[in-house]
Order: C-alpha cells, then structure tokens, then sequence
C-alpha cells in the first residue's frame, strides 16, 4: 500500500481496504456508489468507507462514483457481493432495504441505471463466475450539488450498515448508539430483484 488505501499493483481504483493476501478471494465486496459532491448521493461511499473502517479480513469495500464494467473482476472474486447506493424518497420517513439481485434479470437492465445486475452477469462468462447479490437502497431527499447529508440520509446510512450487518454477520455503526435507533426504519426484502 502506498497511501493506506490503494494497492501497489498500479491499480487506481478506489479501493478502501487491501489487496487480499489470500490470492485476491473475498468473502464480502462491499460497493457503495454515490457522488459525494451531490449531498445525499454521497450514502453509498459513506457507508463503503464505514464498512472498510473495520478492516475485517475477506472483506474488500469499495467507493465509485458510477458501477463499471471493470468492477465484474473485483465480483468474481467473492462470495457475496453488496451494492450501496441512494434512491429518490417520497417522503422523510422512507426505509432503506436490501433485496437480493438476480444475474439473470440483468437483461432488461441497461448500464447507464446503474443497475448493478449487468456486472454480476458480465463476471459469470468473462470470470466464470458471480457471487449471491444484494443491493442495499439507502432513501435519500437532496441531491444539489455541495449540499450535506440529510438527517433523511444519514439515518439511512445507519440502517444501510444495519442490513449490511444483517446480511453477512458483522457489526457496522458509525456511531455505536445509532445502531438500535436505526433499527425500526430498514427492511430486508426476501423478494429476489
């Protein structure tokens, strides 16, 4: 590593958490996606950073601004992948969830939705394979350029990392009494997406 967050391997995405040393396998790739510039956008990467702030061996969080083709490298290698990112709220009272993604309903996906299905169906044939899938949807109300966080999204960002926390086993807060406050506004959805 060369400045603490990016490998030495010539790579210039941003990666939050090391290079495995276990030949590149990751239990869990953790991808928040968001523009920080734009207030509430910025959930995905913050909880990205959250989650790499733990730095929990098999565990690769990452910050994009906009998913990738490229990132299907980065899910090939893991056994459980989780999309972050913000959706439009209708109201002050929206719920982040989870549901789980379907590779296979990635052809009436396109990629400029940010829909992140296209990639684990492009890591199957160019990788050989995708991992199980969940995209964790944090509800956001402001996306004006500068703005900060919403208390709308940052208590979205609080039950983001609950669900993530739900759906792999592990604790992520980024305030350690936020946690149980959080808890009443997320939904895991067992309906597949």
């Amino acid at each position: 590593m060369t400045d603490g967050r990016r490998p030495t391997t010539g790579d210039q995405r941003p990666y939050l958490t090391a290079p495995s040393a276990a030949g590149g396998h990751w239990s869990v790739v953790v991808i928040g996606c968001g523009n920080e510039l734009r207030g509430d956008d910025a959930a995905g990467p913050r909880i990205a950073r959250a989650v790499a702030a733990r730095n929990l061996p098999g565990v690769r969080a990452l910050a994009v601004q906009q998913l990738a083709p490229e990132l299907a490298a980065d899910l090939a290698q893991a056994d459980c992948a989780i999309f972050v990112d913000a959706y439009q709220a209708a109201t002050d009272d929206a719920q982040a969830e989870a549901r789980a993604l379907d590779p296979l309903a990635a052809a009436s996906a396109t990629w400029h939705t940010g829909d992140p299905r296209p990639l684990l169906a492009l890591a199957q044939p160019v990788y050989g394979r995708a991992p199980r899938a969940w995209l964790v949807a944090v509800p956001a109300i402001g996306f004006e350029y500068g703005a900060p966080l919403s208390s709308v999204a940052r208590a979205g960002i609080e039950c983001g990392l609950a669900l993530i926390n739900d759906l792999v086993g592990t604790t992520y807060t980024t305030t350690p009494a936020s946690r149980d406050s959080a808890r009443g506004s997320m939904v895991l959805r067992d309906q597949v997406i």
